[in-house]
């Protein structure tokens, strides 16, 4: 009962998020990470089996850090990515947003 009202709360935050930025779905990850600008980069690369996503406090320069893993991307034109990188994109704003 405990996780149902987490996921409840989730969904309610990532609604209210996507309704403050005036989005509406298709959703671009990227987009939303942008709007985050001030305290928020992102940066994709070929991590390998490395991990796919990951978020990271930098205390000194008070920032978060989003990387992900572009190795799914292989063969898509410049700019375009695939579902799985963009699921480790979401999750990792799902962390920085709750």
């Amino acid at each position: 009962m405990e996780e149902q009202h987490h996921q409840e709360m989730a969904g309610k935050t990532a609604e209210a998020l996507i309704a403050r930025l005036q989005m509406s779905p298709p959703i671009n990850p990227l987009a939303v990470a942008k709007t985050e600008g001030r305290v928020l980069r992102t940066g994709g690369s070929d991590l390998g089996n490395r991990y796919d996503g990951k978020l990271e406090y930098v205390p000194s320069k008070r920032l978060f850090l989003l990387y992900y893993n572009t190795k799914y991307d292989a063969g898509l034109p410049d700019g375009e990515h695939h579902p799985r990188t963009l699921f480790s994109i979401s999750h990792e704003l799902g962390h920085y947003f709750i």
